[in-house]
């Protein structure tokens, strides 16, 4: 297991499940009945592909370590991986990579298929967020620094606890948002386009891992806590 020196945070999931995505990605999430876990194909949404699906997913309760992936060459977070504690880290989010990572690299699958229920990871992609999948979106403080971080930066917080983190968290710029007992705010500067990627339980029951990635990932180039090789070496 992965030295508790390189967690950079941790949360609680006590309701069994996590609203996952941006603030009004979460809000939609955590207004919906728990869903169960996600099986969707991808479709024609007007003039792009997308999932349908609602902004949460049964998690397994208890503690999850948070991790930034830093590039290789400089304290750049470029990524970030969430895993339930008695998941050991590295070897899931190997896992996850070797069977859809970035789309702009060499990866098995991009969208969500039977390869990917069967090794039990659930896509979520670059069109599976904001306005194309409608819902309330949520009034929250511009950041003149960063004019793309309310809509391109995403959280995960347990299902209970969510309307009120994301209340809290629409009152601070999303490059200010802390962590608490109960979710994560997992903010990438300049972030145009975002992926999540879901780790399941092997019954494909219940959420323990989560990855969250953006254009500007090279997996090629980018570090768990800790180590020296890159992602995609492992």
């Amino acid at each position: 297991m992965t030295d508790s020196n390189h967690i950079n945070s941790s949360f609680a999931v006590t309701s069994g499940a996590l609203c996952f995505g941006t603030l009004s990605n979460m809000l939609q999430g955590a207004q919906a009945p728990i869903q169960s876990p996600p099986t969707p194909s991808p479709r024609l949404t007007g003039t792009v592909v997308a999932h349908q699906f609602q902004h949460n997913v049964p998690a397994k309760n208890g503690t999850w370590n948070v991790y930034k992936l830093r590039d290789i060459d400089s304290p750049r977070v470029d990524g970030w991986f969430a895993a339930h504690q008695d998941v050991d880290p590295l070897p899931e989010l190997t896992k996850i990579l070797r069977l859809a990572g970035s789309p702009y690299e060499e990866t098995e699958n991009t969208f969500n298929n039977d390869a990917s229920r069967a090794e039990k990871v659930f896509l979520v992609n670059r069109y599976d967020w904001g306005y194309y999948v409608g819902g309330n979106g949520v009034e929250e403080v511009e950041d003149e620094e960063d004019e793309l971080a309310a809509s391109n930066t995403i959280g995960l917080v347990d299902y209970a606890h969510g309307n009120a983190l994301i209340q809290k968290w629409a009152r601070q710029k999303s490059r200010k948002r802390k962590s608490s007992e109960n979710g994560v705010w997992m903010y990438i500067p300049d972030a145009e386009y975002m992926w999540g990627r879901f780790g399941f339980d092997d019954a494909y029951a219940e959420a323990r891992s989560f990855l969250y990635f953006t254009q500007r990932t090279d997996f090629s180039k980018t570090v768990f806590p800790g180590q020296t090789t890159p992602l995609n070496k492992n």
